[in-house]
């Protein structure tokens, strides 16, 4: 019997061999897909992984409710994952913080995980942030929040989640009334930009996120629009077998671009030329 029972006894071999030839193998049918149908099926799959790692969650959590581990040898939860997953207790605990977050504390949370919102990654910085000593409340009030940091790119959603500690950690210190801290917010707005000799950077814009939250989708979605006609462009050049490699334009450049046809639909100047 494994873990999960009262014997404790391990998985596999009690010597620990483990006889890895005599596992059956399962085939996928990737030979079969075509190039271009490569890309949808992986995230998919991805997204099932993540579906299946939900339910392990919520599992978890229900068992830490019920204390399933009370008749055994284990005095925690957490060490009898250990134990059962051959994994560190720091990594157990890990796991059991993240079912207690998303299916415990906030089912919210835990619905968008499961349908695919954000990812695991995200789901780490959540479980850290709501573990930080008297975070709770200013993590509660924020969650919508932090959740739309999830919807952009790696770099800058952990870039925006180390600005909201950072803001959390002034709240704490020093209580501002919240119509002073949007005063605040409005306060430090800017743009910065510089020119090169054959180009101009735009360095930095600061603005409100409540502006952010306006404009963010317009761009997300014409985003999603270039990203589209970027895939028939390379169809039609490459056929039926074109992959990611044949996309004319990286996603920096398709933001850009779609940075620039806002702007000119906005000031009415004529073909964005994209």
């Amino acid at each position: 019997m494994n873990p999960a029972g009262n014997n404790n006894e391990p998985f596999g071999d009690p010597d620990g061999h483990v006889p890895v030839g005599s596992i059956p193998t399962a085939e996928l049918p990737t030979a079969e897909l075509p190039t271009a149908e490569l890309p949808k099926a992986v995230l998919e799959a991805r997204l099932a992984a993540q579906r299946s790692r939900a339910e392990y969650l919520e599992l978890l959590a229900e068992a830490n409710r019920r204390r399933c581990t009370r008749d055994t040898i284990h005095r925690s939860q957490a060490i009898w994952l250990a134990d059962s997953m051959r994994v560190s207790k720091a990594t157990a605990g890990q796991h059991l913080d993240q079912a207690l977050l998303v299916f415990v504390e906030f089912p919210e949370l835990g619905a968008a995980y499961r349908a695919g919102v954000f990812a695991d990654a995200h789901l780490g910085l959540f479980t850290r942030l709501w573990n930080r000593s008297g975070f709770r409340d200013v993590f509660a009030r924020d969650l919508d929040l932090l959740v739309g940091f999830t919807q952009q790119p790696w770099p800058i959603c952990r870039e925006l989640f180390a600005a909201w500690e950072t803001r959390a950690w002034e709240t704490l210190a020093d209580p501002v009334d919240p119509n002073e801290y949007a005063a605040r917010a409005h306060a430090r707005r800017g743009f910065v930009y510089g020119n090169g000799l054959d180009h101009v950077v735009l360095g930095e814009l600061t603005t409100t996120s409540g502006f952010w939250a306006q404009i963010e989708p317009v761009l997300r979605a014409k985003v999603g629009e270039l990203f589209e006609t970027d895939w028939a462009d390379a169809r039609a050049r490459v056929g039926v077998d074109a992959c990611g490699d044949d996309l004319l334009r990286s996603d920096a450049q398709r933001w850009h671009d779609a940075l620039v046809i806002v702007i000119r639909q906005g000031a009415g100047v004529g073909d964005p030329g994209t």
